[in-house]
């Protein structure tokens, strides 16, 4: 596997891998019509362009995208994971945490020590990961995904020990 720094041309890939996330991910979380042409409406206007300011990982073996990573880092709250999105077909083999990673080791290199994120209530496997990973979930709150309400935790990493080191029984 190898880790990259994306690049405009990979920005059809993301937004692909990001539409098929969420469509496996989100399913009975958010409305079926909405995970349809609404979400690649959605993720294809998120992706034209190259985000400014952020840090936008990708891991890619062979030329195929096998997931990405963008976190925020000019957000007022400190760094912001914005996506960390695998394909389906690679879940459960280490993309995740390789990309976790390599946020971990860029953020460190920018002297952040801080990260968080909004994970869905109801994603227990993501937040499962997260957990293994020393991030420490906040009480439910009530999101909003494009129009959608949603129950959402905040989750925050104050240094990132445990993502170098994760808890392999969790």
């Amino acid at each position: 596997m190898k880790i990259r720094a994306a690049t405009r041309d990979d920005l059809p890939a993301i937004r692909d891998i990001h539409v098929l996330s969420w469509r496996a991910s989100y399913a009975g979380m958010l409305p079926d019509d909405f995970l349809g042409a609404p979400l690649e409406a959605a993720m294809t206007d998120r992706w034209g362009q190259m985000p400014e300011n952020d840090v936008l990982l990708l891991v890619a073996e062979e030329g195929d995208l096998l997931g990405f990573a963008c976190v925020r880092c000019d957000n007022a709250h400190g760094p912001l994971l914005d996506n960390l999105h695998v394909a389906g077909d690679v879940q459960g083999q280490g993309v995740g945490l390789h990309l976790m990673q390599a946020l971990a080791k860029r953020l460190t290199g920018m002297r952040k020590t801080t990260l968080w994120l909004e994970v869905l209530e109801a994603n227990t496997a993501a937040r499962r990961f997260y957990g293994r990973l020393g991030g420490v979930e906040g009480p439910v709150f009530q999101d909003d995904l494009f129009g959608n309400p949603v129950p959402a935790r905040k989750v925050i990493w104050n240094g990132f020990e445990k993502i170098f080191m994760p808890d392999e029984k969790s």
